[in-house]
């Protein structure tokens, strides 16, 4: 069931003359109750020896999940997209809740305050795709809030000012993809969050 580990892991069993295979579900699993739920509409990874090949997909079938087969040099970077959906997305969503603490809000208030958004954001992601989901200051070129968040952060929560530069410098180039920011205003946010962790000011912009 491994999402990282490749079939050299079963080699005594295969030694002994068993045929081998991993079936790794991308779907996180808090608890038993959850899992249980889950699983069904679950997409999984399957490394297999070919002789196992159909069994997998049957076993997945009936876990009523949607197989797919990850070549062995391929589980590392398949996980890395597995762990980044799931154990990211809640670091992220710490660092929301982080902020909004900040404010005063208790970690349910918090909670209750950006699930909607989170939500609505992942049905858009789920019906458009990551690109045409993207919506906020950085799509639309707006420098001037982005500026205001950097100051925002070096003075209320400099822990998470590096995060939130790195995360905008990527929010760049999807915004680029979508086609609704500008290559100027790309170039002038980009370098607002390039020094936007240094200690001086990155300068006004006009």
């Amino acid at each position: 069931m491994s999402g990282a580990g490749g079939l050299e892991l079963l080699a005594p069993a295969r030694q002994a003359g068993a045929q081998v295979a991993s079936i790794h579900p991308i779907q996180s699993f808090a608890d038993v109750e959850g899992a249980i739920h889950h699983i069904p509409g679950s997409t999984f990874g399957i490394t297999a020896d070919d002789e196992l090949k159909d069994w997998a997909i049957a076993m997945v079938k009936a876990l009523k999940g949607t197989p797919f087969f990850v070549s062995e040099k391929d589980k590392a970077l398949y996980h890395a997209a597995a762990c980044m959906a799931s154990n990211y997305l809640t670091t992220l969503m710490h660092m929301v809740e982080t902020t909004y603490q900040t404010l005063g809000l208790s970690r349910d208030e918090a909670i209750r305050a950006f699930w909607p958004l989170v939500k609505g954001t992942l049905i858009n992601i789920e019906t458009q795709g990551t690109v045409r989901a993207l919506t906020g200051p950085i799509a639309r070129g707006d420098a001037g809030t982005i500026e205001k968040h950097l100051q925002a952060f070096r003075e209320r929560l400099p822990d998470l000012l590096n995060s939130y530069c790195e995360l905008g410098l990527m929010t760049i180039d999807i915004a680029l993809q979508k086609e609704t920011l500008a290559s100027d205003r790309a170039e002038t946010i980009k370098t607002l969050l390039k020094g936007g962790s240094k200690d001086e000011h990155p300068g006004k912009v006009k």
